[in-house]
């Protein structure tokens, strides 16, 4: 589950980070970790940020510079500012699920969809979204922009991304945002939280 914006905000404060900066975000790959760190400060409103493409392998393959000395930040405060838009709650879900111009994503595996999914939901695994170079790296645009047209996904419609945990969802709705879609929400709690209510439907 999310925790409070304001825990949130005063947690990355302490780490020198805020929206006055232009945030790159890295992990070991370029994959769901870094992915959902990006939702996650488009989400309290930061205005720039970025995610290094292959993270750590790629900048190792390519033999950049590297340090063992930790970078010296001063605390920073700032007030989040979320945008509601960009996250889909289990209410929100449930009110909107059936919504007219609304596509549904599953980005776990096909075994995974195959055991149950949210109703009306179109399987696509994250990691069709990568090929593997030295790294992970992004596939052509024009091919995943076809191949998200394929689902039914649209840039003028609202799409939202869901998976187990709303981490590989995370990668999914990084990929869409990339791919110049305006409208995208990332259902955290993802099928995690919906399978655990005997109350709502599945398939």
């Amino acid at each position: 589950m999310l925790a409070p914006a304001a825990d949130v905000a005063q947690a990355l404060g302490r780490k020198g980070i805020a929206p006055d900066k232009h945030v790159v975000i890295c992990d070991e790959n370029g994959g769901p970790r870094a992915a959902q760190m990006f939702w996650l400060l488009e989400y309290l409103g930061f205005p720039r940020v970025s995610v290094l493409e292959g993270g750590v392998e790629r900048w190792l393959a390519e033999g950049r510079p590297q340090t063992r000395k930790a970078p010296e930040v001063a605390p920073v405060q700032f007030t989040a500012r979320p945008r509601a838009e960009l996250y889909a709650d289990l209410d929100w879900m449930r009110s909107h699920l059936h919504a007219h111009g609304l596509t549904l994503v599953d980005c776990r595996s096909d075994e995974e969809y195959r055991q149950g999914h949210i109703p009306g939901a179109r399987n696509r695994n994250w990691e069709q979204t990568l090929r593997l170079k030295a790294y992970q790296a992004f596939r052509p645009a024009d091919e995943l922009t076809s191949e998200v047209a394929a689902l039914g996904a649209s840039a003028d419609q609202e799409v939202v991304t869901y998976c187990g945990t709303g981490r590989r969802s995370s990668h999914m709705y990084l990929t869409l945002r990339l791919l110049g879609f305006p409208r995208v929400r990332n259902y955290i709690g993802s099928w995690t939280e919906w399978s655990a209510r005997p109350d709502l439907p599945t398939e």
